[in-house]
């Protein structure tokens, strides 16, 4: 779509699933040695909190755009609900 936008559908959801080998990556990063090992337990907790993060953020940019009435969310509805939501984490 224009803008990158996506149309809202109350009735489908998407189920949002992260590659372990993408969480692995951004941990590594982060890591001040190249040794740091992660257990395969926490690597998966770790993917779902940020996969609540994600669904949580989707959630109230959508809410965001029905307040703004329009049927398109797009990022400056995630701009609006980005502080708030930084915070509420």
């Amino acid at each position: 779509r224009p803008g990158g936008g996506r149309e809202m559908d109350a009735g489908k959801r998407e189920e949002i699933t992260i590659p372990l080998s993408t969480l692995d990556k951004l941990q590594k990063g982060n890591w001040q040695h190249a040794d740091t090992k992660m257990h395969k337990d926490a690597s998966k907790l770790m993917c779902k909190l940020i996969q609540a993060f994600i669904e949580e953020t989707v959630q109230r940019s959508i809410s965001a755009a029905e307040d703004d009435s329009e049927a398109v969310v797009d990022l400056h509805h995630l701009e609006k609900v980005a502080p708030q939501l930084l915070l509420d984490w």
